[in-house]
């Protein structure tokens, strides 16, 4: 048999939130609502007529350069053309970060309650994780700065962050930045910024060239299933980037519907609204319950202490909802649960009611 490289002795799989086709397969009925995975419950905002002209060309290769697309990003967030960099999804983003900057033994830096796939990436490139404390399960500038190392490379925050929704607030975000060494970079990973009652850190770029903001297509945009993200930096980042950036890495339907999207505003703020309205539904009757919910800045809502987690999976899949248990992310007693439809979160909430009425729980 022939040997891998050693890191990958080191590196557990994915964990994603149970698929749809999945769920059917194990029982429980044909038809699910899938809150597990945090994507829009409004439907695709594109339609298959509109990318016929990517259809049409489908037998040629996408722009290399992403012309058109990272033209209209820079346009929309005050940026330069080139401080724009596309991936095939935010995580495709991650990974070149990595590769451009990760040697053996380099330290990168997150919180202990976060996206498993910066650690995947350390790994891979025989980097060293550390791990900051969450207390109240957010990140906490005090507790970031006492892991930073004479080794430390990058330090990658999820703000809002995933799975707990948490959130630092711009001023936590400067006094981290103002208090790093300028050789370590700084990943602001905002997947779920436009749900959050805070404002991006873009405006922070031109103060500190060692940061990048992240940002992608997948939730508010609605576009999960065409996998695009981008990175926003300094030029000299973009550069190193580039240079390990797979060729084509975003196709041509990804890169048509992301620019159709950034015209359909509307889609946006009605799915950001759905999102506000029906989390405060659904944290309402969590309060009722003899759980812990987390503040959450995302269309999602972390709830802990629910106690044997496989349980309240079962009882919710039976139902035909599926959630996402947070065991992989070392919560052993929380779940999260994405806010879907009005429609869908009222299942929910009926599903949840139910079990622990049937717990005997008084609510």
């Amino acid at each position: 048999m022939i040997k891998p490289r050693d890191e990958l002795d080191s590196i557990k799989l994915y964990t994603p939130g149970k698929s749809k086709e999945q769920a059917a397969k194990e029982g429980g009925g044909s038809s699910f609502i899938k809150l597990s995975s945090n994507e829009s419950p409004l439907g695709s905002p594109i339609s298959a007529e509109a990318l016929k002209e990517a259809i049409d060309s489908a037998c040629e290769y996408p722009d290399q350069s992403s012309a058109r697309l990272k033209s209209k990003l820079a346009e929309l967030n005050g940026c330069e053309y080139g401080q724009i960099i596309l991936g095939n999804g935010s995580d495709d983003v991650i990974q070149m970060l990595g590769l451009a900057y990760l040697n053996k033994g380099d330290e990168m830096l997150t919180g202990e309650y976060s996206f498993s796939v910066y650690q995947h990436v350390t790994t891979l490139m025989g980097g060293v994780t550390r791990v900051a404390k969450m207390p109240e399960y957010s990140y906490d500038v005090d507790a970031i700065l006492e892991q930073v190392t004479k080794k430390t490379k990058i330090i990658f925050i999820a703000n809002p962050n995933n799975p707990t929704g948490t959130s630092l607030s711009p001023g936590e975000v400067e006094r981290l930045l103002r208090s790093l060494r300028n050789d370590i970079l700084c990943v602001m990973d905002e997947a779920y910024i436009d749900f959050s009652q805070y404002k991006s850190s873009l405006d922070k770029l031109t103060q500190f060239p060692n940061l990048i903001i992240l940002r992608t297509f997948s939730k508010a945009f609605g576009l999960a299933g065409f996998r695009v993200g981008f990175g926003v930096a300094h030029s000299r980042i973009i550069e190193n980037l580039e240079k390990v950036r797979q060729p084509f890495n975003v196709n041509s339907l990804a890169l048509l519907a992301a620019e159709l999207v950034l015209d359909k505003p509307e889609y946006v703020q009605k799915n950001i609204k759905n999102a506000v309205d029906q989390k405060a539904l659904l944290v309402s009757v969590l309060a009722q319950l003899p759980v812990r919910v987390l503040p959450s800045d995302a269309n999602f809502v972390c709830v802990l202490g629910i106690g044997d987690v496989s349980i309240l999976i079962e009882y919710l899949h039976k139902m035909g909802i599926i959630v996402r248990p947070l065991t992989s992310f070392g919560l052993s007693d929380g779940v999260r649960l994405s806010i879907g439809s009005e429609v869908e979160n009222l299942l929910l909430i009926k599903g949840l009611k139910g079990y622990y009425n049937e717990a005997n729980t008084t609510l």
